[in-house]
């Protein structure tokens, strides 16, 4: 007694060291009762641990030997290490890493009272990994992962709050729908989201951000993700507030009834590249409305519509940044097929190309109201439709007509670009390439000329051989590609004819035809070994090679290999690379035949 009582103070310590980490030890947790046990620490996961989901299923019971999408993210959110019925998730301390099967994961469990994560949306509360089998069933029995809804009333996929880490990548989701106002029918983020090879289909909200509402708190990151069919009053599939950039976007069909068909930049920092925008449409900024700083690189933006307002392609209210970027077929009610920019807008728009956009009140490829303190600069720019407002050239623009106003270094009105048509570029995206003979090859200024252009070509390059490498015009840069001829090797064979097949191709695709002469040219081979040849090859527009065969004769002579060449000259839209071909004969008749003649 004389101890504890000469102690007390040391021993409720220890019993309050003793309470605090029986709550910090890994637990047994069930989330309906919200209770824990510890358990023996020589099975406990100490750190963030893979979760592998078992059934499709939208059920949460902890009994029944399945670990369902919701009870995985029910259980990482809790973040404490525990064991479980064999065949329920378990989880560990940290950033969790769930594991989807390939097949269709359906909600089912409607939205309860309140906000949690037992009911409707599914909420994820702490840092977490989540990888499907992949994002898109191609092919009959490919593997593929889908999320989507399927409640009256209708309910959003995830929610992230703010503050938490989530990965996602692999899967897709489709049809969520938010209709309380809150945005984000498919994602909404208030934390830090990286997506990464996935599909967003069909989901919409009936105020902003059809697909993702990405929030003031919020930072997302999406790469190699397509968007189709998302909806909403503004930001018909996202709607932006907080920090948003997306890399290898495609994304097409998303619509609004108010601004912003497939992107509403409402706030913070938006930045865009290496995308591929098309069919949006919404009353003002048909694609994209930009309320606040965008940074827009290497994207096409086509086909897309401002119904009854202005802005087809872009409507620009704010700090607008556009480089490499082709407009092609978009159209507005009112001004600005391509681009519209507001009185306080501060656009720069480089190495551009405009083509084919109208709009019903002038400025089918650029308006600008200039009527505030805004202004819109342009430089290195083709542009085949009129323009609208008061215009700053930089230099080197081309228009196709006169109402642009031109006139500084280096600008050509009333020109014909020579613009192919929109198509695949040999890059991700299509491009209006420069037609061999364009006045805009060479045309650009090199200072300020983007290191690449829109396909990710190398700029400046030299695209009408005068020696002198220069920024082309327009988001494509033209260069002759360069044409060679492989090495082949035959096998001359004993009877019949054989032949020698050699490759003539391009290093890049060319949107004209390209000719070239081939000669074959003796070797240690002669003209009795093969058939001496020479003709003109053509390899059509858009295709990389053509072949040249070249017959080789057999015979039973026993020889060592031989060989001869073949030379192309006199290249017409290419340039020379490996001008010679060389075919290498191998011999293959046995000396052993020839023997008992020999001797006889």
């Amino acid at each position: 007694m004389q101890f504890l009582r000469s102690h007390a103070g040391f021993l409720r310590i220890l019993l309050l060291t003793v309470f605090i980490s029986s709550l910090l030890l890994p637990q047994t947790y069930h989330p309906v009762s919200a209770q824990y046990t510890p358990i023996d620490t020589g099975s406990v996961l100490k750190a963030g641990t893979t979760i592998t989901v078992n059934s499709i299923l939208d059920v949460i019971n902890y009994t029944d030997g399945l670990c369902t999408l919701r009870e995985a993210i029910i259980t990482a959110n809790a973040n404490r290490g525990f064991t479980a019925v064999a065949g329920e998730c378990t989880s560990g301390i940290g950033n969790d890493h769930i594991i989807l099967p390939a097949g269709t994961f359906m909600l089912t469990i409607p939205a309860g009272n309140g906000d949690n994560q037992f009911s409707g949306d599914m909420d994820i509360l702490d840092d977490l990994t989540i990888t499907g089998a992949g994002r898109v069933c191609a092919t009959p029995g490919e593997k593929c992962t889908i999320v989507k809804q399927n409640i009256v009333p209708a309910i959003r996929i995830f929610q992230i709050n703010e503050g938490v880490v989530v990965n996602m990548s692999e899967f897709g989701i489709y049809s969520g729908r938010e209709d309380q106002g809150w945005g984000g029918g498919g994602i909404y983020n208030a934390g830090t989201l990286t997506m990464d090879t996935m599909i967003m289909v069909a989901n919409s909200a009936n105020t902003i951000g059809g697909a993702i509402y990405n929030t003031s708190s919020g930072t997302a990151t999406i790469s190699t993700v397509g968007f189709a069919n998302n909806s909403a009053e503004n930001g018909g599939t996202i709607a932006n507030y907080g920090n948003l950039t997306l890399d290898q976007i495609g994304m097409t069909l998303g619509t609004a009834s108010g601004i912003g068909g497939c992107i509403w930049n409402a706030g913070g920092n938006f930045t865009i590249q290496n995308a591929h925008l098309s069919s949006c449409s919404a009353a003002n900024g048909g694609a994209i409305f930009g309320s606040s700083t965008i940074s827009i690189a290497n994207v096409t933006i086509k086909n897309s519509s401002a119904s009854t307002g202005s802005g087809g392609g872009i409507y620009a209210y704010n700090t607008t940044g556009i480089t490499n970027v082709t407009f092609s077929g978009n159209t507005a009610g009112n001004q600005g097929g391509g681009i519209f920019a507001d009185k306080y807008a501060r656009l720069t728009l480089l190495n551009s190309t405009l083509s084919e956009n109208t709009a019903v009140n002038g400025g089918g490829g650029v308006a600008f109201d200039g009527s505030g303190d805004g202004f819109l600069n342009i430089k290195n720019t083709i542009n085949t439709n009129n323009c609208n407002g008061p215009i700053t050239s930089l230099g080197h623009n081309i228009d196709t007509g006169s109402t642009c106003g031109f006139t500084e270094t280096g600008d050509l009105q009333n020109t014909n670009p020579l613009l192919g048509p929109l198509e695949y570029g040999g890059a991700e995206f299509d491009t209006h390439a420069l037609l061999t003979g364009s006045p805009a090859i060479d045309a650009g200024d090199n200072q300020g000329c983007p290191t690449t252009d829109e396909r990710g070509i190398g700029r400046p390059k030299d695209g009408n051989n005068d020696g002198v490498a220069a920024c082309d015009i327009g988001a494509y840069e033209y260069h002759a590609p360069k044409i060679s001829v492989s090495d082949v090797t035959v096998t001359e064979g004993n009877s019949g004819e054989n032949f020698a097949i050699f490759t003539i191709s391009l290093d890049d695709i060319s949107f004209t035809s390209t000719q070239v002469d081939y000669q074959t040219i003796v070797g240690s081979a002669g003209n009795t070994d093969f058939d001496d040849k020479a003709d003109t090859l053509t390899i059509p527009a858009k295709a990389l090679s053509r072949n040249v065969s070249i017959p080789v004769y057999t015979d039973l002579v026993h020889e060592n290999d031989e060989i001869f060449y073949l030379q192309i000259s006199n290249p017409v839209n290419a340039s020379l690379g490996d001008s010679s071909g060389v075919c290498t004969i191998i011999n293959d008749d046995n000396f052993k035949l020839f023997l008992p003649l020999l001797l006889k």
